[in-house]
């Protein structure tokens, strides 16, 4: 990752002092939105942008992805084979370091062809698949968001998001099996808990 983080920060480098005056993209609306916290009033301009039904933000969106793509096909050409270098680096199997909990070990991994890290743990020498996203989505759009265990490592609270959307389900598993003891699913506005620690059959 450590790459294609480079790879973007020369690109942008080179972006900016090669078309500065050039790059004028859509201009964004100003709809300030002032908060007291502890006394000190901040003002945010731009908080309207975090509603994703807003159909001003979804336009919104559309045309600053529109005006970058556009920009950049117009400024610069292919690098050949770079796409497919890029995509190579990305799709290879990857493990993690390993984490500890009491006298149980733990890691994350994601193989070859395979969208979202799996977790793992390891007892007695053997590699044990206890928690896979993908199970819960067939789209692969499901990622891990969080991983809380208990102090004997047996038991853990696993969550997941979809695409990112901070919406946050956390399934209590057990660490040796993956079995699936309870879940918490909480409601789009964080006021209350729906399904809680629901019991799995």
């Amino acid at each position: 990752m450590k790459i294609l983080f480079l790879i973007f920060i020369l690109m942008m480098f080179n972006l900016v002092t090669k078309a500065q005056e050039k790059y004028n993209p859509p201009q964004t609306k100003i709809i300030p939105y002032k908060d007291t916290v502890h006394g000190f009033q901040i003002t945010d301009n731009y908080r309207w942008l975090e509603d994703k039904k807003n159909p001003e933000v979804e336009k919104w969106s559309h045309e600053q992805t529109d005006f970058s793509v556009d920009f950049i096909k117009k400024n610069y050409s292919d690098i050949p084979g770079l796409n497919d270098e890029i995509r190579a680096f990305i799709d290879r199997d990857y493990i993690g370091a390993p984490f500890f909990k009491a006298d149980r070990e733990f890691f994350y991994a994601k193989k070859k062809g395979e969208q979202q890290y799996k977790l793992y743990t390891r007892i007695n020498g053997k590699e044990i698949l206890i928690f896979d996203p993908l199970i819960y989505d067939k789209t692969g759009k499901t990622a891990i968001s969080g991983f809380v265990l208990t102090r004997d490592g047996n038991r853990a609270a696993i969550g997941t998001q979809f695409k990112g959307d901070e919406i946050n389900e956390y399934r209590i598993i057990n660490t040796r099996n993956g079995r699936i003891e309870g879940s918490i699913i909480w409601s789009e506005d964080g006021s209350e808990e729906s399904d809680l620690l629901k019991k799995c059959k």
